[in-house]
Order: structure tokens, then C-alpha cells, then sequence
């Protein structure tokens, strides 16, 4: 039987960018074409337990999905990026899994209203700046209270 790590030792792990494996409970990608918007994301969810998926644009967002979809519950999109953005990555992915779970995040949601948004039904709109700690909950959240279907 292995015991928790201490305190320190999960600190040691996230500033080596190594997951919380004893924590581990979920996967999530993060796409946004802001790196140290991703690096931070990273770093903060996984000290909360979760394993990070990364993409820096929407495309490379659908192939790491199509990759690891049996490994990623939720996926966390930026609205804005350059080639697809989030919505047209959720497309995208959609056709992979037309049960996707998926939220968007963004600052500045350019040509889309949150009417507008409201047709990809994400699971959550975070708007930035929000807390990590919300963002945590609000994730595993989500991931609990929803069936997986990779």
C-alpha cells in the first residue's frame, strides 16, 4: 500500500512537471495558444491532482485529443486561437466523441457573444481571470457528475 505524498513531496512534483499520480483522479487538455497561460494552468492543476494534456493551438488540441481520448475527461479550450478556434476544435473533436466534455476559457471572446457560445454547449464558460481553485472544482465537478463516453 502506498501512502500519500507529504506536502513537499507533491510540491517537488509539480515544480519537476511530473503529475500527482497519487492524486491523479482526472485528465484534462488545455488548449490555448498563450504559453504561460498553459504552463501556469499546468502547474496548478496538477497540483490539485489532475494529468494535463497540452496543445497550443485548436488543431494540435484535436490530434492530442485523438491520441489520448481514453485518457482525457474534460478538455478546456481558449475561444480565441489562430487556425481553429476553440469552438471549431469542439467540432472537430465532436465527430471523435459526440460526448466530448469540453469548457471554454477566455478574456476575449472576439466575433462570438456568450449567446453565440451557448450553441456548442460547453459545460462551463470560465471567464479570465478566474481562480484556479474554481476552475479545479468546478472541472472535477463536471467530470463526476457527467458519464464518460470515449
Amino acid at each position: 500500500m502506498t501512502t500519500a505524498p507529504t506536502a513537499d513531496e507533491a510540491k517537488q512534483r509539480v515544480s519537476n512537471n511530473e503529475p500527482d499520480t497519487d492524486r491523479c483522479q482526472f485528465g484534462v487538455l488545455i488548449g490555448d495558444d498563450d504559453s504561460f497561460v498553459r504552463t501556469m494552468l499546468r502547474i496548478g492543476l496538477q497540483a490539485y491532482g489532475f494529468k494535463i494534456y497540452l496543445a497550443s493551438n485548436g488543431q494540435d488540441a484535436v490530434e492530442v485529443y485523438r491520441q489520448h481520448r481514453d485518457s482525457i475527461d474534460v478538455v478546456l479550450l481558449d475561444i480565441r486561437m489562430p487556425g481553429l478556434d476553440g469552438p471549431q476544435a469542439l467540432e472537430a473533436m465532436r465527430i471523435l466523441n459526440p460526448e466530448i466534455r469540453c469548457c471554454f476559457m477566455s478574456g476575449e471572446t472576439g466575433k462570438y457573444s456568450s449567446m453565440s457560445l451557448d450553441q456548442w454547449k460547453p459545460d462551463h464558460f470560465f471567464s479570465k481571470p478566474f481562480s484556479l481553485e474554481s476552475l479545479a472544482s468546478t472541472l472535477a465537478e463536471i467530470v463526476k457528475t457527467t458519464p464518460a463516453a470515449h
